[in-house]
């Protein structure tokens, strides 16, 4: 069954299924079109600049080429994995495509990526959740009491509040 009604009219759903048990998971991809990318940049999901916390209701793999094509920079990716999405990076490995560039930043996206796997595989992150309210940079991953991953895109101070434990 197709759990979508709470998805965004530029988003398109459809079901996976698990090899673990055969359980049903509901996932979004962002359609390529033109209203569609406005949207995504400009409408209330800027899923480019400032990614909506995920709400756990489905798996949201984030995946440049439909955002950008190769785009995003390390900054993306921390927002994204902090706000409880899985970014999906469109690398174009050491070669150029017939429409785009290696870009400058790609071995600082891999970095980070793989920066973002290592804590993903340290923490508890299936008990994890964004919690944009507990960190004064609203970047927050946490299992309140127990764990937090705090993302600070302009670096500086952070506040967080541990009293939700």
């Amino acid at each position: 069954m197709n759990d979508c009604e709470d998805a965004p009219a530029l988003m398109g759903c459809w079901d996976i299924v698990s090899p673990v048990a055969g359980l049903n998971h509901s996932t979004v991809s962002i359609r390529e079109s033109g209203i569609a990318e406005r949207s995504i940049v400009n409408g209330r999901n800027d899923y480019r600049g400032n990614p909506p916390a995920a709400t756990g209701a489905k798996v949201i793999l984030l995946d440049t080429d439909h955002l950008w094509g190769v785009g995003g920079d390390r900054k993306w990716v921390w927002k994204a994995f902090s706000r409880g999405h899985n970014p999906i990076w469109m690398d174009p490995y050491d070669r150029s495509s017939v429409w785009e560039p290696v870009p400058t930043n790609a071995e600082d996206v891999r970095r980070n990526l793989g920066d973002a796997r290592r804590f993903a595989e340290q923490m508890n992150l299936a008990a994890m959740t964004p919690r944009t309210e507990l960190a004064s940079t609203e970047y927050c991953l946490a299992n309140p009491g127990s764990e937090y991953l705090v993302y600070a895109p302009e670096g500086g101070g952070v506040t967080v509040d541990l009293s939700r434990g």
